[in-house]
């Protein structure tokens, strides 16, 4: 028997945005590009280019200032500055990972080409030039690449988001949102069709508190969401580059199509699940350069990692925080609410930071939560399932790292602030099985914390057998959640410079949590927190 759900009025409140977003992307000007060619007179010349400017003045300032750098260089050196309203297609590509015949420097301020008939020389120069510049900043992110050789698409560093990004990471949210919405409702609306495979029935474990057989495929709008917004974004005009978009959809495949299986059949086991989470990490490390970088202890330097030791660290780790979100799985909008919230949070830290890429994949990904928690919460017409929680967790642990990789400057501790409850919530029940109760680790149980709360804290329709008064209990659960990693997360933003106050709220939190455990558990619960029926 099909269900009768109607799309609701927001949906065109969300349609008319995004057709207001797009028109302003449409409309706008990609901005100035400055370029400056330098001639020697040494036998090589070398040409800079850096991503767009706003205005004509902004790009003047930049070009003088390299100007002003290079002068005591090369004081006889011919310069030509140019500030270019669109490049050709020529230039365009020096922008995106393709094959360039010179050597080329990727540097915090932009790009170096070294072209000479000797190219022996051209890329002496580009070596020396890198080194110049370590020897100056020793902490830049500054490398040569030979003539024809792979690189990675070049960013430039620490450059603040302008409105071009902010358009297109605000309809990358509006277009996922709108697109998992509408998927999920012809899920929903057609589920007679595939309840057989994709119903979560309720009481099939210790970990289940739904009311009513549920369709736990949530993870196909998530992922359609993202892969079809990516796709509309490439027609509009100056799109965001798609490759590393693409291939963390490409790494995001192995550990999404698991948990998928695993909600269809059944038959995917929690090892088997973990190691494809462990294979998308390790695509990600081949695929994205996503790899730990270092640690960090107190306020000291961070410490580089031997690369294989961090291979092998990330892709632990990335198994850990895709589990994590599986386990915080267990109420109608906890996971997925977390996941917009913390999307949301590594968003603004990629906007800081001048990361228009990573502020574009968290808001897609945000997007698609949102659209997906529209049916989800309160009223929970339908599950993320397997799919769903792992292919978020991974995106999110993607999202830390690349923060990282992306943006030396960032501590190690900032995304671990913004993702400490998941992974907390994992090392704890580890502890508290293996160590407290003597069991099997991976063995499912019905004492988490958020089950917690919904046994001591929510204390409405106690022992009610009616299925909408169920659903209105398990919906409590979520917003005490979604309160405190909002708050941890903003706490973490605003000391984001400071590694010693970031790790001081990772350790607040695991006392709270701690703390609020042991209450709960112990039935010495203050009065006031408990929510009760008026």
């Amino acid at each position: 028997m099909s269900t009768n759900i109607r799309l609701p009025q927001l949906t065109w409140l969300t349609l008319f945005l995004i057709l207001l977003v797009g028109f302003v992307v449409y409309q706008q000007k990609p901005g100035y590009f400055p370029s400056l060619q330098v001639e020697t007179g040494l036998g090589v010349d070398f040409f800079y280019v850096n991503d767009a400017r706003e205005s004509l003045s902004e790009c003047q300032a930049t070009l003088a200032k390299v100007e002003s750098a290079l002068a005591p260089l090369c004081p006889a050196c011919k310069k030509t500055p140019q500030c270019h309203n669109a490049l050709p297609i020529s230039m365009s590509a020096l922008f995106t990972d393709a094959q360039v015949p010179t050597p080329m420097a990727h540097t915090p301020s932009g790009i170096m080409l070294f072209e000479s008939d000797n190219g022996e020389l051209a890329q002496q120069l580009c070596e020396s030039a890198v080194s110049a510049l370590k020897a100056q900043q020793p902490h830049a992110q500054a490398q040569c690449y030979p003539a024809n050789s792979k690189h990675p698409a070049f960013r430039a560093q620490n450059e603040h988001i302008d409105l071009r990004d902010l358009s297109y990471a605000g309809l990358a949210l509006l277009l996922s949102l709108l697109i998992a919405k509408f998927t999920a409702w012809l899920i929903i609306r057609y589920e007679h069709l595939h309840a057989h495979f994709s119903h979560d029935h309720a009481h099939a474990g210790p970990q289940k508190f739904h009311a009513l057989p549920t369709p736990r495929v949530g993870g196909i709008p998530l992922m359609i969401g993202l892969l079809i917004s990516g796709v509309l974004l490439q027609s509009l005009p100056y799109p965001p580059d798609a490759t590393p978009f693409g291939l963390l959809l490409l790494a995001a495949l192995p550990v999404y199509l698991g948990g998928l299986t695993e909600d269809i059949t059944k038959k995917v086991g929690v090892k088997e699940r973990l190691l494809l989470s462990m294979l998308s990490g390790l695509f990600g490390c081949w695929l994205l350069g996503a790899t730990i970088p270092n640690v960090q202890i107190a306020n000291f330097a961070p410490i580089p990692i031997w690369q294989p030791l961090a291979v092998a660290l990330t892709v632990f780790a990335v198994g850990g925080v895709a589990n994590a979100l599986n386990i915080i799985d267990g109420y109608n909008g906890l996971a997925a609410g977390f996941g917009v919230i913390a999307c949301s949070a590594l968003a603004i830290a990629a906007a800081m930071y001048g990361d228009s890429f990573l502020l574009y994949a968290n808001l897609a990904m945000a997007g698609s939560l949102l659209g997906f928690l529209v049916w989800n919460w309160p009223h929970g017409k339908i599950f993320l399932g397997d799919g769903g929680a792992y292919l978020l967790g991974f995106w999110l642990a993607e999202m830390s790292i690349l923060l990282l990789v992306r943006n030396p400057e960032v501590s190690l501790w900032l995304p671990m602030s913004i993702m400490i409850y998941p992974v907390f919530e994992t090392l704890f029940s580890i502890y508290r099985r293996k160590f407290k109760h003597r069991t099997d680790p991976g063995q499912p149980d019905a004492t988490h914390l958020h089950q917690l709360v919904y046994k001591r804290l929510v204390r409405i329709h106690v022992g009610t057998r009616i299925a909408r008064e169920k659903i209105a209990r398990n919906s409590r659960v979520a917003p005490y959640f979604w309160l405190s990693t909002g708050l941890f997360s903003v706490l973490a933003l605003s000391v984001h410079k400071m590694p010693w106050a970031l790790q001081l709220v990772v350790l607040g939190f695991a006392v709270a949590y701690v703390a609020l455990y042991q209450t709960l558990k112990t039935w010495n619960i203050p009065q006031h927190i408990v929510l009760r029926r008026k």
